[in-house]
């Protein structure tokens, strides 16, 4: 009588099942891992949108500029009374969603290949953290313009030894156009590339003759002398809206970097709380949050 062949021998049949109670097991390990790691990337995803600061556009679209909010920093030199700032460093988006406009010309992308964004779309934009909306371009104070680096922004500092592909950025054609609310302070810095140079000291100067007429006023207000607060040559002009404006009229190749974007510390207060970066970072955030 012939032996059975080996595949149907018992013994063999023994060895087998081992295998295969094997195998089904790291089939089984192998997808609960694959699960898990899917599970902590969209953790990861999820935490990554919480910390995530964007100057966007309206209603959350195009995206022009992204930055990362626990990166930030903060900034105890104020321009004028804004208390201490959070520094947020921002790089351009570099996409070709087209972007909606009033003008005629606007049928086109967000921005040149470097993703530098036209001056007219400044004029509507939004700012969020962790895609919730924080400020609008409605809320500018255009009369408080200020142009060049602001004092403490070491964001901008470095950017302006930085080069770009159509040369180097030099930070100094900032503007920092500030939103104004009764509950938060925000304040977003954007550069001028290759912006004309008789035309940015005329921009310089609006600025600083709104600088002196707020001067001008805060004191009237001190001194109770309110006479002249509405006299129409002591009115400031609206640089922001020039800006947006006017100069994009004018200049309608003309396109924008956005470079940095600050808070006021007691309006992101609890975020800030919450970040744990050592020893050095949890004094400052006792010096600062309390």
């Amino acid at each position: 009588m012939k032996a059975p062949p080996p595949h149907l021998h018992p013994d063999a049949e023994h060895e087998i099942l081992p295998h295969l109670a094997n195998l089904v097991a790291y089939t089984i390990r192998d997808k609960v891992v694959l699960e898990q790691m899917e599970e902590i990337r969209q953790l990861r995803a999820l935490l990554d949108a919480t910390r995530r600061v964007e100057i966007t556009g309206m209603n959350g679209s195009p995206i022009f500029a992204v930055g990362d909010f626990t990166k930030g920093e903060f900034n105890s030199e104020a321009l004028h009374g804004e208390g201490v700032l959070w520094d947020v460093g921002l790089s351009m988006a570099h996409q070709n969603e087209v972007v909606d406009g009033n003008s005629a010309r606007r049928d086109a992308t967000t921005a040149t290949s470097s993703g530098a964004v036209p001056l007219d779309q400044l004029s509507h934009i939004e700012i969020r953290i962790g895609g919730i909306l924080y400020a609008t371009s409605d809320e500018i104070d255009g009369t408080k313009v200020a142009v060049g680096i602001r004092p403490g922004n070491r964001f901008d500092l470095r950017n302006n030894n930085s080069t770009t592909e159509e040369g180097s950025l030099d930070m100094t054609r900032s503007v920092v156009s500030e939103f104004d609310t009764e509950n938060k302070t925000a304040l977003l810095t954007f550069h001028m590339r290759g912006f004309p140079k008789g035309h940015w000291r005329s921009l310089q100067s609006v600025a600083m003759v709104n600088r002196s007429i707020a001067i001008r006023n805060e004191e009237r207000e001190e001194n109770g002398d309110l006479q002249n607060e509405y006299d129409d040559t002591e009115q400031p002009l609206d640089v922001f809206k020039y800006i947006t404006g006017h100069l994009a009229e004018r200049h309608p190749d003309q396109c924008a970097d956005i470079t940095s974007v600050s808070f006021s510390v007691m309006s992101v207060r609890d975020t800030i709380a919450n970040l744990r970066r050592g020893t050095e970072f949890e004094k400052l955030k006792i010096e600062h949050l309390t």
